[in-house]
């Protein structure tokens, strides 16, 4: 939960003398280690507003070498210390938090601009199947069942069903209401049968 990181970074901050630090000293303790202690929960959970707050709060109060209950007249505004080295700050902090993903994000829209669609090369793991679906998912190739094959995807009656459950059945068919018909729903038939030969 987001108190046991909270507590965590209270329990880092308690063991170093602050007191005795530079504010660059302070201000790197603070971007190397205070940064990136939250991300492993910011790449998995939505950061509540009143979290972030108390995370900004607690940094605030150890880049001024305050206590975190005290009220000490700060020597400069958390504000400064956030902005960006060319708008006259010391540098983002606050931009540590989700930095590896802001980075991700960052280049998976430049190759976007380019024409290039990272997304799309990105495969499932298979695994047992059991998590994996059927028809929505590029499991086998780079894409989806119900794209490359729509006229068996309109056959389907479970629509969600999983690889493993497709292949515990006696045929791939099992869950159509009634076989392929000849013409295009049979080419796509045989063509899914060959696109998953060595999976059952």
């Amino acid at each position: 939960s987001w108190n046991e990181t909270i507590e965590r970074m209270a329990c880092r901050l308690s063991k170093w003398n602050l007191k005795t630090l530079s504010i660059g000293g302070r201000l790197t303790l603070l971007k190397s280690v205070l940064g990136s202690m939250p991300v492993y929960h910011m790449s998995l959970f939505k950061v509540p507003k009143k979290v972030l707050h108390r995370m900004e709060s607690m940094r605030s109060h150890s880049f001024n070498g305050a206590e975190l209950s005290s009220k000490k007249s700060v020597l400069v505004k958390w504000k400064h210390a956030l902005a960006s080295k060319d708008k006259g700050g010391l540098g983002k902090v606050k931009s540590c938090y989700p930095s590896l993903w802001l980075d991700i994000i960052h280049e998976v829209e430049m190759f976007k601009s380019r024409g290039i669609e990272l997304v799309s090369l990105i495969h499932s793991k298979l695994d047992n199947g059991s998590n994996t679906c059927f028809w929505k998912v590029a499991w086998r190739g780079g894409s989806p069942f119900k794209s490359l094959y729509p006229r068996l995807y309109a056959l389907e009656t479970q629509k969600k069903i999983d690889v493993a459950s497709k292949f515990s059945h006696s045929g791939l068919d099992v869950s159509f209401p009634r076989p392929p018909r000849c013409g295009v729903e049979l080419q796509q038939f045989e063509r899914m049968k060959k696109k998953v030969e060595g999976c059952i």
